[in-house]
């Protein structure tokens, strides 16, 4: 099913809408927190009392819990008046770029973009961590989407739905990139940057006190839900009450990069290098909770390789080799057919990493020569 124009306007509107939206949401997650005034009675020697104002940067305004920065001076009270006003407009700002961005996902399911009558291919819990991730800046600079969460992006780049029917299971795949992707598509994916993200001049005093990123995976799951724990039994993996797992791949070249402030234990493998060649995609999608999220993906051709060479891997779960293969062709025809920006030329089979020459020529023996009825089909 090709795209239709419509559908194009609707991608290239939601994708602007989005963008909006991140900006305005890393602005209110650093602002978002509490300057409070307390006050502390002091007796004197002379038995009288005396008020005093203490300001306070709270780390639990629920809890009465803060940080106390001294006595209430006038550099404090300009403080806390910058700030409460800066809040305000961020927050404002965020929730109605938001209203306008759920407009946009509500058109994007009205023209039937997730495909039949399901809401989306993405599943509604890799679609509310790829937000946060890239509210703080981790999507692109520290992980990409490996798995069958990143077929949408595919199908958007081809401009045709050719994945219908294909879920991701209740789990994540992501792999640690150290911000190594050469990207296809143009949607940034800036560090955190509290200067850029809030306006304020570099050496403005209320800087000190925002809101700063989680430090690493773990600890910005258990910011969307407090039940991820690392999973004993798998260290490079973690998983909430629900069961729902999100699993840390690692290329064999980045071993030694891997920071251990992320608190997990991934495992190196030579095939996630594959993952990191050629030109990575990103696209805004919407998922099954009916909201949109970015989703960074590897180039095209190297998932697909990649699939396949996984569907013949001996210690692949039979389970999941059917599913492989099946991804692998889909994607490959997909990018033969309707992806001419990732050419499948002598020049690309040659540079292929051994592993993946054999996959392909085997794919080129079957499948190369394009269908009759889908010569004359549009193409992105």
């Amino acid at each position: 099913m090709p795209f239709s124009d419509a559908h194009r306007v609707m991608l290239a509107n939601l994708e602007q809408q989005y963008d909006a939206w991140v900006d305005a949401a890393r602005r209110a997650a650093a602002l978002d927190f509490v300057f409070q005034i307390k006050r502390q009675a002091h007796q004197g020697a002379d038995g009288t009392q005396t008020q005093y104002q203490y300001l306070y940067r709270m780390t639990d305004a629920g809890k009465g819990l803060g940080n106390s920065l001294g006595r209430l001076t006038a550099e404090g009270e300009a403080l806390v008046q910058q700030h409460t006003q800066l809040k305000v407009d961020a927050l404002a700002d965020e929730r109605e770029r938001l209203h306008h961005l759920n407009n946009l996902c509500r058109q994007y399911r009205a023209l039937r973009l997730v495909g039949n009558a399901r809401m989306g291919v993405i599943s509604s819990e890799a679609a509310a961590i790829l937000r946060m991730m890239d509210v703080y800046g981790f999507l692109g600079q520290r992980y990409m989407v490996v798995g069958t969460n990143a077929m949408p992006v595919y199908e958007i780049e081809a401009g045709e739905r050719f994945a219908v029917g294909v879920d991701a299971t209740e789990d994540f795949d992501m792999a640690w990139t150290a911000g190594k992707l050469d990207l296809q598509a143009g949607l940034p994916t800036a560090k955190w940057d509290a200067v850029r993200i809030t306006g304020l001049a570099a050496d403005a005093p209320l800087l000190q006190y925002l809101n700063t990123p989680p430090r690493s995976l773990r600890e910005l799951l258990k910011r969307l839900d407090v039940t991820y724990t690392k999973n004993s039994e798998r260290p490079f993996q973690l998983r909430n009450r629900a069961g729902y797992e999100v699993e840390v791949l690692l290329a064999k070249t980045l071993a030694d990069q891997y920071p251990g402030s992320e608190q997990l234990a991934p495992i190196a493998l030579e095939e996630q290098d594959w993952l990191l060649l050629g030109q990575q995609v990103a696209h805004v999608i919407v998922g099954r909770d009916g909201a949109a999220a970015k989703v960074i993906a590897p180039d095209p051709r190297y998932f697909a390789l990649h699939k396949l060479w996984l569907a013949e891997k001996p210690t692949r779960s039979a389970l999941k080799r059917p599913k492989d293969f099946n991804q692998g062709n889909l994607v490959l025809d997909a990018v033969r057919d309707y992806m001419p920006q990732f050419p499948l030329s002598d020049e690309f089979y040659e540079a292929l990493p051994g592993p993946l020459k054999k996959h392909y020529a085997t794919w080129a023996d079957t499948r190369a020569t394009p269908p009759a009825q889908n010569t004359a089909r549009p193409r992105w």
